[in-house]
């Protein structure tokens, strides 16, 4: 799926999800050991032709991962092509890179004593992140709104909604998707209203 978003054709990806051995039988390479060897920098000072892709769907944030947000540092450091694609779901997500997390606890250790070496940290790092992100949509990257409803607003016996901007965040979704750069005709379309069961509620 991420090959027919790619529009270089002939030319590879190279996925940093595969690129590491992981399964720790000892039949190959610790984590630890790959980690050790800096990959993932050695890719990005390697400066690749056609720069990196940051892969967004709706179901998870690429935001809240601390490997993700550290890569996207430090290949925009290195004045790197950094473009995105796929649809990213904005509802009720915001960048707090403090609060980004890794799957291993060494890796995140090694990670935040290199974020919070640098000058302002978190919160530069935080506007690193939200500057990127607010160019999704000019790099051809689309952006939804998907947001649950409060199970005391919505009834599905009588399929009656009572939508309340403040209550459901929706003020604040419309700021944010008018700062991606969509236009105001088009911000009801992007909005996706789910139930608690995460079942899509029918707007017309």
């Amino acid at each position: 799926r991420i090959q027919s978003l790619w529009d270089c054709d002939g030319v590879p990806l190279w996925c940093c999800t595969f690129a590491q051995y992981q399964p720790e039988d000892g039949a190959g390479p610790s984590l630890q050991h790959q980690l050790s060897l800096d990959p993932f920098k050695s890719v990005i000072h390697s400066k690749p032709k056609h720069g990196m892709l940051v892969v967004h769907t709706t179901k998870a944030d690429p935001y809240d991962r601390l490997w993700c947000v550290h890569e996207v540092d430090e290949a925009l450091e290195s004045k790197l092509f950094v473009t995105a694609i796929g649809t990213y779901s904005l509802g009720g997500r915001s960048v707090c890179t403090r609060s980004a997390k890794c799957g291993h606890a060494a890796d995140e250790e090694r990670i935040r004593a290199v974020i919070e070496g640098k000058a302002g940290g978190y919160e530069q790092l935080d506007r690193t992140i939200k500057a990127f992100r607010n160019t999704l949509l000019k790099s051809g990257a689309s952006v939804i709104a998907e947001i649950q409803v409060p199970q005391h607003l919505y009834s599905s016996a009588s399929n009656l909604l009572e939508l309340k901007f403040k209550v459901l965040g929706l003020d604040k979704i419309c700021s944010e998707l008018l700062e991606f750069g969509v236009e105001r005709k088009q911000l009801f379309g992007l909005f996706t209203l789910t139930d608690s069961y995460g079942d899509k509620i029918p707007v017309e």
